[in-house]
């Protein structure tokens, strides 16, 4: 997460405010992993946007990004 964080950081974002996204980051990419195939192309559907965070979120802390 701290990667994630960092990024946000360098970006202008406050400490508190980046800790609460990067913690939000973690908490859908973490859910999105734990969903089978099917689930995921529904998410990735309804909500491109969470995936799109979530393969970002990946990539920066050398997690699955397949979203």
């Amino acid at each position: 997460m701290d990667n994630y964080r960092n990024k946000l950081r360098a970006a202008g974002i406050s400490a508190e405010t980046s800790l609460t996204i990067a913690m939000a980051a973690d908490r859908i990419h973490s859910a999105l992993s734990k969903c089978d195939l099917p689930t995921r192309e529904i998410i990735k559907r309804q909500n491109p946007t969470a995936c799109k965070m979530a393969r970002e979120f990946g990539l920066l802390e050398e997690l699955n990004a397949e979203f």
